[in-house]
């Protein structure tokens, strides 16, 4: 009896005759990757994105001796340093919101400086332009009312655009080190509730503090703003050359400040731990939910592989029918989770969570998935294929 043979017969007869056994099966594996793929964008962006956002940044304290002079270093900087990727310019006032000038050389990752409510961020034409758009707090308006759209900001004489509106953890983002937080904008954790919409002008104003409004940096510059902080943020694949940045910023800015990435503080320690908790609970259960729907699917047609066994199946030729068969079954599974995972991207970008997976995280869940199940169950396998006990069957013994 080919090998061959009995893969393609026996799929067969799984298919016609166990179909609901078949597409519970594949629903249920489906599920489990889907959650495995899940988690994996979601641990990347507790873990990764903050935190490298914290280790690369280098913060420029000019305690009021900002000058003209100063702008154009950091503006020769964004034109002309590869290794910059954001630029932070921020106007710190204890009475008055937080305004934050934005610069950054892409808009496909900036979660980990801002947290979206609703809207859009900045693209990069806008980033690069003057325009008078802006991201601003969601209390600020009506939670019911979906047309915030239809409200201009209103600041220091000028109306707004509104684009998008921010949630009430951006001002940590955009800090990061709670250290550095709490020396720039103590008691501002929380977005205050303000209510200031005028009926009359349809224009939102705020003159509070702990709201963060965040505008292009060029219509920052042009609105003659002077910063208290700058931060800059360099690319990944610089890390190594750190140190030299640093000194580089002391010899352009000799009168500020350079404050050196912080490390990671309690809160974002807590958010990882819960985030790292939650994934092995989930985990769990999708190993659970695989190995019952594996061990469902062997114990269902233990009889048919015994019957092999009596034909004249050899034990090498049932296993490999056994984990070819399994491998199918995975990588199906694994290819309707990811066709999952893209027809759910608009609502994952509209809820902020991460279901981006590089070409590495997809071959562990892959593989990984499908050797484990193989490995957990050995024991069953073992006895289907090659115990000799297995072929005590409805009476036989041979």
């Amino acid at each position: 009896m080919k090998w061959c043979s009995l893969l393609t017969d026996h799929f067969k007869q799984f298919w016609k005759r166990q179909t609901f056994l078949f597409l519970v099966l594949v629903i249920g594996v489906t599920i489990s990757f889907f959650a495995f793929n899940s988690l994996f964008g979601t641990i990347n962006y507790t873990t990764t994105n903050i935190a490298q956002n914290m280790y690369r940044t280098y913060s420029l304290d000019f305690d009021g001796q900002y000058h003209s002079s100063d702008q154009q270093k950091i503006l020769d900087l964004i034109d002309q340093d590869d290794e910059v990727e954001t630029v932070v310019f921020m106007t710190i006032d204890q009475e008055k919101p937080l305004i934050v000038g934005f610069h950054a050389t892409s808009t496909t990752n900036l979660t980990n400086w801002y947290s979206r409510s609703e809207g859009r961020f900045f693209t990069e034409e806008e980033l690069n332009s003057s325009k008078k758009i802006a991201v601003v707090t969601d209390d600020l308006y009506v939670p019911i009312d979906i047309r915030w759209r239809e409200h201009p900001f209103h600041l220091d004489g000028i109306d707004y655009s509104v684009i998008g509106l921010s949630s009430d953890f951006t001002i940590p983002h955009l800090f990061t080190d709670r250290e550095l937080q709490d020396e720039y904008y103590p008691n501002h954790n929380n977005y205050m509730n303000v209510e200031n919409e005028d009926d009359q002008t349809n224009t939102v104003w705020s003159n509070e503090p702990g709201t963060a409004v965040i505008i292009p940096y060029k219509t920052y510059l042009e609105q003659g703003y002077s910063p208290n902080l700058v931060r800059i943020e360099y690319k990944a694949d610089c890390y190594n050359r750190l140190p030299e940045f640093q000194k580089q910023l002391q010899d352009l800015f000799p009168q500020a400040t350079v404050i050196p990435p912080g490390q990671l503080d309690e809160r974002y320690y807590d958010s990882v731990k819960e985030t790292v908790m939650q994934a092995v609970f989930v985990i769990a259960l999708a190993l659970v939910n695989i190995l019952s729907l594996f061990t469902f699917w062997l114990w269902t047609n233990r009889d048919t592989f015994r019957t092999y066994r009596i034909c004249g199946a050899r034990q090498g030729q049932l296993f490999r029918v056994l984990a070819i068969q399994w491998g199918i079954i995975v990588l199906l599974c694994f290819g309707l989770s990811r066709l999952l995972q893209f027809a759910l991207q608009p609502l994952a970008e509209y809820l902020n969570i991460s279901l981006t997976l590089t070409i590495p995280q997809i071959l562990l869940i892959l593989i990984g998935g499908y050797l484990l199940t193989l490995l957990l169950m050995s024991r069953t396998l073992w006895q289907i294929c090659f115990s000799k006990k297995s072929l005590v069957f409805r009476g036989w013994n041979g």
